[in-house]
């Protein structure tokens, strides 16, 4: 076959297609994206791809557009396999690149099928085998070589009866054994007659076993029919899972199948010898076969065949204690060989058809995520669209030679055009003359740098430049983005930055000390060169006095300055003063000026000079205010902050600092810590105290110190503390603090365990619908349903009961978490009196509303609390089943989590138990009506299809057993009369009254049917002569109708004309039998009769 490359970046679409190809044969690769592809093209060469179009790294159309590029690759076929673009568009994207078929995601796998056949140029039609080819191909085979095999079989037979027909009709010499050779060829004649009969069933089976779609019912009818074919005293059959590690499905015939899946999952002794290989085995001992299961009854022979294709086993077969005094043949053993290869292939294909059907299903659902992608998509372009619409920067996208392809508003307004007329344009139009040959270059360097960020002078319609800083990147699609922002107010603001600095720094470099001499008469004698450069004067610019100086501080603090000098002035000593000095520039500088008097000749008034130095400690004030101002932000923080901050030495031996919030988390004083540090760890739980001692001594000084922990406060409620520190250290790098943050997580711990309880009741919420569609009777149901709550839902134990009326208990029908010991002891009662044992569950579906106990132990509600405490069981819900308004059960769930079933749970879990609900109605009414499709709903007799079933197994188990069969039809005389007499309610009660007596009469139900208004068929089974018949309705019915029928306050006696049909005599099949009998019954109601049979001859010989 041919070599197929698959090439998708989804794993559930390549497996589909791989499952899906694998059957025919092919040789199948993978890759999950065009560039893996293009690798596996070139080194493996390939007769087809079939390609997804949208995928990473490198995309279908780009990969298609590489192979038709290289000369070698480019005749090879390509499928298109996309879920991204419509059909038409896909096609026309195909034809742009030679890709002649495109496939839409979803597909029907014929239509794949056909597909790759058509690419590969495969027809549908094969040559087939030769005659002797088929004979010596392997039993495994295709299911019409089985069929092959059979009727080739029943032709040879029959060819061997013809021969010998021909040896007793041309042999003189042999005249006197005609009678023993005649004997010999009417024996063939029987087998041939037996194998048409085997080869006609085994037919039919196959033909409902190529519809099956259940693996199950599959394998049941065939296990079935085999048994009808190879007469046994015992039978199984065991049939793998999917993974081969255990039996999936398991029937049994003579003995209880458990003993099958206690032998190792049957796979344990001569079952696990058959699962080995494809040679079947055949015994005869007394003993029965080695390695058959424990418990199995001994068997005088056995046969076995493994049930497998040519790649796989799927099972074994066997028959042991064979019917008769024979052993297993030759022939029993090849007949079995092909019922079990036939079974193979049946069943590898309703696991394929499951196998797809699961793929469908998952295609489905991401059909609809993608279709959610899109809309997301869609309304992200139109955010996008909108954010740049309201952008205050101008925003622009061009192509690869830069003309606009796209701009926005403010890009418009910041160049004078209209967006249609920028769109005419190209990004070069903006650049200035002299820098026209900046554009080019630019627009190569993307090509590399991918992205820039520059300034530039940008030239407006008008003319004017002004100045932007751009942003410029290259698209994945080749395309150009810009941002660009008007930074004309920014330079200007940049300036007047800059010009202030320089004169900060002129003035940081030249201000030094100054000193002043002062006269005492306030005269200033002399200065610093410096004093000047610290006031912003030019040297002839100085003031000339104390009273001019005075001039330069800020009015606050003028009063101060005078009274210091005074104050100097008085004591003669030295003083000091700080004040604000305001610069010749304008700016107010803080000034430190110490005054001393100097130890010299008076003046000339007698007062004292004076020597004063001068110092700007505009930066030391500055430092100062911005300390001050740090610390009182940082206690503010760490007074408001709902964290608690806190500060240790490395040795935790003192608490330097613990923030307010200590005391609202903790619930103890900040002073009490303070105090005793040591209460830090005593407030830890228990259970966390040494695992965070431990990680505060390793981490703490490391700095990766975060943890997680439980506190018990005062009175006994317990918080969740997240914990994190980071160490202090000194210039010389030694740690010598310890900081850190302690947040109350209770209250998001709170919410994690909120969600997580809420994504159990989803996960079974979820895993419910699927049940529903996929269960087909109400155990299944129940049990997924226990299951599921039990493993997707985490729920330690549940179980689902249902209502017994007759013993008003609610009786457990599923369960699951091991609840089957649990529910042994367990009040069950429906009775109203509480002593009597009426549980919860029993309320739960009287008044048909949920009951809950989130604390099982403190809930006087609540009964089995020591059972429940063993299991670790805190809290419990039973959800009442609800069918037509009426409780019919409960659905029990147990949970470990005190406090579980909150409102959010219980409204989802009511919505389960609904769901659950309402599937069981559904499986109700669809058993009703199964039953009405066979019984007749008045009486309860099987009507006239189930009747003819019934009549054809019967005819059949006379043939075989070769005894006689009667069909006996009944007319109930004068029924009409009583009809409208008494009433249609009161005919009715006769046809009930009629067929309840037929039934005891006849001692089994399946003998009767009702095929009419008044028209009963009793069938007689296993006669073996006629006047039996004769007997049965002169001794037993003709007794039955000489008792009076009690009918609306009214003792009836009937009678009842009988038509009587006799297998073989008077038909070989259930339609003859029928017919007849009914011929018979009409000649019965024109003579007069009571009863006649069909045949004139049999009527006399019974008279």
């Amino acid at each position: 076959m041919a070599t197929i490359l698959i090439v998708d970046d989804r794993p559930t679409n390549r497996q589909f297609l791989l499952t899906l190809l694998g059957y025919g044969g092919h040789r199948l690769l993978e890759a999950a994206n065009g560039a893996e592809a293009l690798e596996r093209v070139r080194a493996e060469r390939p007769d087809l791809v079939i390609t997804d179009i949208l995928m990473p790294t490198m995309d279908g159309y780009e990969f298609v557009a590489h192979l038709r590029a290289d000369p070698d690759l480019a005749p090879m076929p390509v499928i298109f396999y996309t879920a991204t673009y419509s059909e038409p568009q896909a096609k026309a994207l195909a034809d742009s690149c030679g890709v002649r078929i495109v496939l839409p995601k979803p597909c029907d796998p014929e239509r794949i099928l056909a597909a790759v056949n058509e690419a590969l140029g495969i027809t549908d039609s094969a040559p087939a085998p030769s005659a002797g080819a088929a004979r010596n191909e392997d039993k495994a085979g295709e299911p019409h070589k089985v069929d092959d095999q059979l009727a080739e079989y029943v032709n040879e037979l029959q060819s061997v009866k013809s021969k010998f027909d021909d040896i007793v009709e041309g042999s003189v010499k042999l005249r006197t054994k005609r009678a023993q050779v005649r004997q010999l060829s009417e024996q063939f004649s029987e087998n041939v007659m037996s194998l048409q009969r085997i080869a006609s069933r085994l037919s039919a089976i196959i033909e409902v076993g190529m519809e099956m779609r259940n693996p199950a019912r599959l394998v049941e009818l065939f296990f079935a029919a085999a048994c009808d074919i190879i007469d046994s005293k015992y039978a199984a059959i065991g049939m793998l899972d999917e993974q081969e590690q255990a039996l999936r499905f398991i029937f049994a015939k003579g003995v209880d199948v458990q003993i099958y899946r206690d032998a190792d999952g049957g796979r344990a002794g001569i079952l696990g010898v058959l699962l080995q290989g494809h040679r079947p085995l055949r015994s005869r001992t007394d003993a029965g076969p080695d390695g058959l299961p424990t418990g199995h009854p001994r068997v005088r022979n056995f046969l076995g065949v493994p049930v497998a294709s040519k790649e796989r086993v799927y099972g074994w077969l066997f028959f042991a204690e064979k019917r008769g005094e024979g052993e297993f043949s030759e022939e029993d053993e090849r007949l079995a060989g092909m019922m079990a290869a036939k079974l193979a292939v049946l069943y590898e294909n309703a696991v394929l058809y499951d196998v797809i059907q699961r793929h469908a299903t998952q295609l489905q659902i991401e059909i609809a995520e993608r279709r959610r992608a899109e809309q997301a998509v869609r309304e992200s372009e139109a955010k996008f669209r909108e954010l740049i619409e309201q952008a205050s920067d101008g925003i622009f996208v061009t192509d690869a030679q830069g003309n606009f392809k796209l701009v926005n508003p403010r890009f418009c307004e910041m160049l004078g055009y209209s967006e249609e007329a920028l769109l005419r344009l190209s990004a070069a139009d903006t650049y200035a003359a002299e820098e026209k040959a900046l554009f080019a270059q630019r627009i190569a360097d993307l090509g590399e740098i991918k992205t820039r960020l520059f300034e530039r002078m940008m030239r407006r319609k008008d003319g004017t430049l002004f100045p932007v800083e751009m942003s410029v990147r290259r698209l994945s699609s080749g395309m150009n983005q810009g941002i660009v922002r008007d930074i004309t107010e920014r330079r200007k603001a940049q300036q007047a930055l800059a010009e202030s600095q320089a004169a900060l720094h002129r003035a940081q470099l030249l201000a030094k000390l100054g000193h002043i001499l002062t006269q005492p008469d306030g005269s200033f004698e002399r200065w610093s060169d410096t004093l000047p450069q610290l006031i912003g004067v030019e040297p002839d610019r100085m003031p000339r006095s104390t009273r001019e100086w005075l001039d330069l501080l800020h009015p606050e603090d003028r009063a101060r300055f005078r009274s210091t000098a005074i104050e100097a002035g008085r004591k003669g000593q030295r003083e000091e003063v700080e004040y604000r000095l305001k610069r010749a520039d304008g700016a107010w500088i803080h000034v430190r000026q110490v005054i001393e008097p100097l130890q010299s000749q008076a003046g000339a008034e007698g007062g004292k000079r004076w020597f004063s130095t001068l110092q700007d400690v505009t930066e030391q004030k500055q430092a100062q205010e911005a300390l001050a101002e740090s610390e009182f932000r940082f206690r503010q923080l760490t007074e408001n902050i709902t964290e608690a901050f806190w500060l240790t030495d490395p040795f935790k031996s003192e608490m330097l600092y613990i923030s307010a919030a200590y005391e609202k988390i903790w619930g103890r004083s900040c002073q009490a810590l303070y105090a005793s540090p040591r209460d830090w760890v005593e407030a830890i739980h228990p259970e966390d105290r040494q695992r965070v001692l431990d990680a505060a001594i390793a981490k703490q000084a490391r700095g990766d110190y975060d943890e997680e922990y439980r506190i018990v406060r005062p009175d006994g409620s317990m918080r969740w503390i997240r914990d994190r520190a980071f160490p202090v250290s000194d210039s010389e790098g030694r740690v010598y603090r310890i900081a850190g943050v302690a947040e109350d997580i209770t209250e998001r711990k709170r919410a994690a365990d909120k969600i997580r309880r809420l994504n159990r009741v989803y996960a079974v919420l979820s895993g419910i619908p699927t049940l529903i569609v996929r269960a087909r009777d109400r155990d299944e149901l129940f049990r997924e349903s226990c299951t599921i709550a039990v493993e997707a839902g985490q729920f330690p134990m549940a179980w689902i009961g249902l209502v017994d009326r007759e013993t008003t208990r609610v009786k457990p029908v599923a369960w699951g978490g091991g609840a089957e010991q649990f529910l042994a002891s367990a009040p069950l009662s429906m009775g109203a009196n509480r002593a009597a044992g009426r549980g919860m569950s029993g309320t739960a579906i009287s008044e048909k509303k949920a009951m809950i106990a989130n604390d099982i132990q403190s809930d006087s509600r609540t009964q089995m609390k020591e059972q429940c405490r063993e299991r670790g069981i805190n809290s419990l819900a039973f959800l009442p089943l609800i069918v037509e308004n009426e409780g019919i059960g409960v659905l029990a769930l147990y949970a470990s989590e005190i406090g579980f079933f909150d409102e959010e749970e219980m409204k989802l879990l009511l919505e389960l138990a609904g769901d659950i609900s309402f599937a069981l109605d559904h499986i109700e009414k669809e058993e009703k009506l199964n039953y009405l499709a066979y019984y007749d709903s008045l009486t309860g007799l099987a009507n006239r299809d189930l009747l003819h079933e019934r009549l054809t197994q019967s005819v059949r188990a006379a043939s075989r057993d070769e005894r006689k069969l009667a069909v006996i039809v009944l007319d109930i005389e004068r029924f009409k009369a009583i009809n409208d007499s008494f009433g249609r309610q009161a005919g009715d009660e006769l046809l009930k009254q009629f067929a309840a007596g037929l039934g005891r009469v006849s001692g089994d139900p399946t003998r009767l049917a009702r095929v009419g208004g008044d028209h009963f068929v009793v069938v007689l089974r296993g006669l073996k002569v006629e006047e039996e018949v004769a007997r049965f309705y002169e001794q037993r019915l003709r007794e039955y109708f000489a008792q009076p029928f009690r009918i609306a306050n009214h003792d009836l006696r009937i009678s009842a004309k009988a038509g009587i049909a006799i297998y073989p005599n008077d038909g070989s099949d259930a339609d003859a039998l029928l017919r007849n009998a009914e011929a018979a019954l009409k000649k019965t109601k024109a003579s007069g009769e009571r009863y006649l049979f069909y045949t004139q001859q049999m009527t006399e010989r019974i008279a």
